[in-house]
């Protein structure tokens, strides 16, 4: 019984290893993802800020925005943003809408525009970039 249970106690470890590096994997693949800029002039990609990530040291963002955000914040928005998706992605039972799409795609699309702000800011400030 030991025999098989010591086999069950190493397959949940490994599989929590894969895990890990999967989601681990999907947080570097996204980081230099972003939309075209041409996208930040339509109307739904100015969302207003609505939590705001602990790490984060300056003043409240929250009601801001995107637009109106530093881009140091919006990079900081869009990683909390990245692994809270990525997390909630790896969840067995992910949380859905009423239509059945995972609440993390929103979370990851979020992430993606927090980036996609924070790079058209940062070439706004150095042209070269």
């Amino acid at each position: 019984m030991t025999e098989h249970m010591d086999k069950i106690n190493e397959l949940e470890a490994r599989i929590s290893k894969l895990e890990k590096a999967a989601m681990a994997a999907s947080i570097k693949a996204a980081v230099d993802e972003v939309f075209p800029f041409v996208k930040l002039d339509e109307e739904w990609a100015d969302k207003q800020i609505k939590i705001q990530p602990r790490s984060w040291k300056g003043e409240s963002m929250v009601g801001k925005k995107m637009s109106e955000c530093p881009s140091d914040f919006l990079q900081e928005l869009a990683s909390y943003l990245q692994y809270m998706g990525s997390r909630d992605r790896m969840s067995p039972t992910p949380k859905c809408n009423a239509n059945g799409k995972p609440y993390w795609e929103y979370t990851l699309f979020d992430a993606k525009l927090a980036r996609t702000w924070a790079k058209f800011k940062q070439s706004e400030a150095d042209p070269a970039w």
